[in-house]
């Protein structure tokens, strides 16, 4: 018997460390330590830095959810097929 994957679980730790990482920037958003460095970086390179990740967060989200879409037809192929108690031939060895 083979372990199941959850549904879209590459999605689901996506959005698990999003919301830690939103919860880590309210707290420093609350206590002020954001403002105290967005205002104290005369190069303004921290903005960006910050634009940058959540951008490239987006992206990462965009693609989690396609690969969790595909990781979900791979499931219902193998379970068309049967092939659900076998173990797939990962190459020779």
């Amino acid at each position: 018997m083979t372990a199941s994957i959850p549904a879209y679980s590459l999605l689901l730790r996506w959005l698990l460390l999003a919301g830690l990482i939103l919860f880590g920037a309210w707290v420093s958003w609350d206590q002020g330590i954001l403002q105290n460095i967005l205002l104290s970086d005369p190069t303004r390179i921290t903005l960006i830095i910050g634009v940058t990740f959540i951008a490239a967060s987006g992206h990462c989200a965009f693609r989690s959810l396609y690969l969790s879409t595909e990781q979900e037809a791979l499931q219902r192929i193998i379970q068309a097929l049967g092939l659900s108690d076998k173990p797939l031939n990962k190459g020779s060895n």
